[in-house]
């Protein structure tokens, strides 16, 4: 009779058939509870590797919104420039035109009475020398195409 007829029947083992009963389920539960510490460890690490890899995430996903803001901040910043510069060109525009319409008619003015012959020679002719060559270079450089004043006939 094997023992799983005995175990039907109601017959009880004996005290070896105990003893080895004992010694196969002592080393099922050791294999067991090798299989359960094996299977906690194996949880600790990957819940590590769960902690690392969530860290890692959480600071990709902070810098790349640090990247996004800073590309937002330099287009808005270059944006504001390049509107910057487009008025002030504008407004300097503006003012080299007003200054040609101002500045040009008194120039030509002031050019067309240039007479050397007014001014007694020495310190006195070579100032005046120097004021109308300063006058001729800012005519040229304002490029101005004002015609200039001749001087009144005869005097």
């Amino acid at each position: 009779m094997d023992e799983l007829d005995r175990a039907r029947a109601g017959v009880p083992k004996t005290d070896a058939e105990l003893a080895a009963t004992a010694a196969e389920l002592g080393q099922k539960v050791d294999r067991l509870t090798g299989a359960v510490e094996r299977l906690d460890e194996s949880y600790a690490q990957l819940d590590n590797r769960t902690g690392t890899v969530e860290r890692r995430s959480t600071r990709q996903v902070i810098a790349s919104v640090l990247a996004v803001a800073l590309l937002v901040i330099g287009g808005w910043l270059a944006y504001t420039q390049v509107v910057t510069n487009t008025r002030l060109d504008a407004v300097v525009a503006a003012q080299d035109q007003q200054r040609s319409e101002v500045q040009c008619p008194i120039l030509a003015l002031l050019l067309g009475g240039y007479d050397p012959e007014t001014r007694p020679a020495g310190e006195a002719r070579d100032s005046y020398e120097r004021t109308f060559a300063e006058y001729r270079r800012i005519f040229a450089l304002l490029e101005c195409t004002t015609e200039l004043v001749p001087p009144r006939p005869g005097g």
